[in-house]
């Protein structure tokens, strides 16, 4: 244990002696343990942290898969859901859940709720008592009820954690609500609920089959697994897809865990960034290695005469390792903090539609220190033993008989440093075209055609209160006064409004052509109840027909005009114009005429592709919430508030949060820009450490030349020939580190392809100038070096030490 001691003061004096090289070993593996560290932090949080219920590995999401197309949807109609609970054996409970918003009315401003309804048993099914009061009874289901359970995070915002909150009635656009319980803050099912409301499972609602939008959970009998109940629920599916063909022909169901549910997407994002930083710590342990067997090569004499003196080899080795220990441990700890700063910042720049589950969650806990700790750990122990192994057994005749030159590194210790470059180039380059693929990616989708004109566009969803505007015509006038109010605003140039606004939302509808409807196959289409000028406001080009007028009333035929996409699937080749279809309208069939067809345009996102899409006038089929697209003569931001207070005018109820279209945009790139911003700077960072390993490397094979290149420029050489040498030596290492990577690179970016958009994984283009950058960068970095070596004094050379 002495001897431990008097190593480990050794190795703190032997390190303050060289301040310069232990602050560039510290500061390069911190840079590689912190960012390993916080990207950690969020895999932790998001993939391996348990979930907060009882028995979490027992909940399961029933899925509905479509056999024929292998869609897979993560939701089902409210009839199908009901049957399954009926006729199953193999859940405890089952229960369902759909997003849905209130709005608030307490207070001088509106607040717009993120909502749930849910069935009975889906806090039982989760296991998950209220924080306050209590939830759902039984009997509250059945014709609905005026009642609501708050989220933690909105108990606290909107009413400063009062602890009286409970019985309290609540104004809101559907009238007055009852709170009865506030959830934990820990419970977030789903992650972006405010507040959860009964469903009325008597109501007409419920027994709609085609639509699906309930979104289930179910909790596992104590001796069934996951196979036994997906087999049990296929066995259900197919006696209802034999019962309602029309509605279930083709769907079956698929059963997952609620972690994998919730984790979605998430799981291969994440493992790409923790292997991209993965990369990093590697590039980062070259370089230090690279520095570490510099240092032992100049203190080859040490450890000589140490070891003339009698130090044994495991001596010499153990003080190598603990050096590094010391090294590590101080980087780790650097590390650490910074990977508390990387946290906040990542989280902070993660977007909300990737909706990471639980990443406002991740932080440096215990179980992310020990991973920090194991990282540095294993660090210490790989280049300890690099620079040990060797170093810890020199030649002792030789190194004593240097008449006081420094010790010269070996041929295998020079290929050794030089194949650690070698490897910094091709990781690096590795990183640099993933990166390079998703800036691509990038571009690409900020410059797709969106088919209708975004400029100066403002959009504010709106909805109608029910039971207020229950009947279609009290809505269609509820929205036709809304419009004439805003127009009436400075600045507004034209209203619109759509049930389903660009980028914002989706609805999708079971349909058929009148005349060809194929009972095997029902074809499902974007839905969107708009204005008469909603194509006009839009600029939506129109192709064939004519649009919609003031005179398509209630009572006069139904008419619909439908995307080029949907014309050219089901009427190819023939002009769709004065055919019918049947649009299954909320479970009841529903026979419009085609009077027009528009391009398609990006109703989804950037990245998907178009789909047939059905516009419906909102004066004959008003869905229950729309949105105003208000097109202004300078910029939509500024007339975000007079717009709301023109919509309060006429409904206190309207929250009024508009968003610029703008802003839509930006929110649809959001994913894109986010793994593209966080990929580049990890790739920044290798850059940056691979060449300073160059730079290092060829620095330091012109320090040992200095003899040579002395003497050569004695004998004749040239400035160009000393220079083309020693670039030469840096090419070969450039070259070669290329050509790995290249490989390497055309391998792993498959792995990226779900995140390319128009962008092929293994792009010549991308491939090519990214090699072309490093090569050129790392040449640069090899420049100065190399005209360094031309600038060396024969006489001086040649008395070399």
């Amino acid at each position: 244990m002495s001897n431990l001691l008097k190593d480990l003061r050794y190795g703190i004096r032997s390190l303050l002696k060289n301040p310069g090289f232990a602050a560039l070993v510290v500061m390069t593996l911190a840079l590689g343990i912190g960012a390993n560290t916080a990207i950690f932090s969020l895999v932790y949080a998001v993939l391996l942290r348990p979930l907060p219920f009882p028995e979490s590995d027992r909940l399961a999401v029933v899925k509905e898969q479509n056999s024929k197309t292998a869609e897979t949807l993560p939701s089902v109609s409210p009839a199908d859901f009901f049957d399954w609970k009926r006729q199953n054996q193999s859940f405890a409970t089952l229960a369902a859940y759909s997003g849905w918003s209130i709005t608030l009315l307490e207070g001088e401003e509106s607040d717009f709720i993120p909502a749930t309804l849910v069935t009975d048993e889906f806090f039982t099914t989760l296991g998950v008592q209220p924080l306050l009061g209590r939830t759902f009874t039984p009997d509250e289901f059945i014709t609905g009820s005026n009642l609501v359970i708050l989220s933690h995070r909105l108990w606290m915002r909107r009413f400063g954690g009062d602890p009286h909150i409970v019985n309290k009635t609540l104004a809101v656009n559907q009238g007055r609500v009852t709170v009865i319980g506030v959830m934990p803050a820990e419970f977030k099912l789903p992650a972006y609920a405010e507040a959860w409301t009964p469903v009325a499972q008597d109501s007409g609602e419920m027994q709609l089959r085609p639509s699906r939008y309930f979104d289930t959970v179910a909790r596992l009998k104590p001796n069934v697994t996951l196979p036994q109940a997906e087999g049990e629920m296929r066995t259900i599916a197919a006696r209802l897809a034999s019962q309602y063909s029309e509605a279930d022909s083709n769907w079956n169901v698929r059963l997952t865990t609620l972690r994998e549910t919730l984790v979605g997407d998430s799981r291969p994002a994440l493992l790409i960034l923790l292997g991209a930083v993965g990369l990093v710590l590697l590039i980062a342990c070259g370089n230090v290695a690279n520095l570490m067997l510099a240092r032992a090569t100049a203190r080859h004499r040490e450890l000589a005469v140490r070891s003339a003196l009698g130090a044994s080899r495991w001596q010499l080795l153990r003080q190598l390792l603990i050096e590094s220990l010391l090294l590590s441990v101080s980087a780790s700890a650097l590390g650490v903090l910074l990977a508390f700063w990387c946290v906040n910042a990542i989280v902070w720049l993660v977007p909300k539609d990737l909706r990471f589950p639980r990443i406002e969650e991740a932080h440096v806990n215990l179980s992310v220190l020990l991973f920090a700790s194991a990282v540095g750990l294993l660090v210490s122990l790989v280049l300890g033993a690099i620079s040990g192994l060797k170093a810890s057994q020199p030649d002792l005749q030789e190194s004593l008989k240097e008449s006081g030159r420094s010790a010269s590194a070996s041929v295998r210790l020079r290929r050794l440093r030089a194949a650690l470059v070698v490897a910094e180039i091709s990781l690096t380059l590795v990183l640099l075209v993933g990166a390079g693929l998703l800036i691509k990616s990038f571009v690409k989708l900020q410059h797709v055609e969106l088919g209708f004109n975004h400029d100066r566009l403002l959009v504010v969803p709106i909805g109608a209160a029910m039971p207020k505007y229950a009947q279609p015509q009290l809505r269609a006038e509820f929205f036709e006064n809304l419009v004439r109010q805003v127009q009436t605003v400075p600045g507004v140039q034209s209203v619109a409004t759509s049930s389903t606004p660009p980028l914002m939302y989706t609805m999708f509808f079971p349909f058929g052509v009148e005349g060809k409807i194929n009972p095997n196959e029902v074809p499902q289409a974007w839905f969107s109840s708009v204005s008469p000028n909603y194509f006009e406001a839009m600029h939506i080009a129109p192709l064939a027909g004519r649009s919609f007028t003031d005179h398509d009333l209630f009572g006069t035929t139904k008419v619909a005009i439908i995307s080029d996409t949907l014309r050219r699937r089901f009427f190819p080749g023939e002009d769709p114009i004065g055919k019918r279809l049947i649009v299954s309208f909320l479970n009841t069939p529903l026979t419009v005429e085609i009077i027009g067809v528009v391009s398609d345009i990006k109703q989804q996102s950037l990245s998907a592709p178009a789909n047939a899409q059905i516009y419906l006038s909102y004066l004959q089929v008003p869905w229950f919430s729309s949105a105003l697209l208000v097109r202004t003569q300078g910029d939509p931001s500024v007339l975000a508030a007079p717009v709301g207070r023109a919509l309060r005018s006429i409904d206190p109820a309207q929250s009024g949060s508009a968003k610029t279209m703008d802003q839509l945009l930006s929110d649809s790139v959001a994913q894109p820009r986010f793994y593209g911003l966080l990929l580049s700077s990890f790739a920044l960072l290798a850059l940056v450490l691979a060449i300073i390993g160059i730079y290092g490397v060829i620095s330091y094979s012109v320090a040992q030349r200095t003899h040579e290149l002395g003497i050569r420029m004695a004998l004749g050489a040239r400035v160009q020939h000393v220079l083309i040498l020693v670039m030469g030596q840096a090419l070969t290492l450039v070259m070669l580190g290329a050509s790995i990577g290249l490989g390497t690179a055309f391998g792993l970016t498959r792995l990226l392809r779900k995140f390319l958009f128009e962008v092929e994984a293994d792009d010549p283009f991308t491939f090519g100038v990214v090699a072309l950058l490093l090569a050129v960068v790392a040449l640069v970095a090899c420049y100065i070096p190399a005209r360094r070596a031309t600038k060396v004094d024969p006489l001086v050379a040649l008395r070399y030490e």
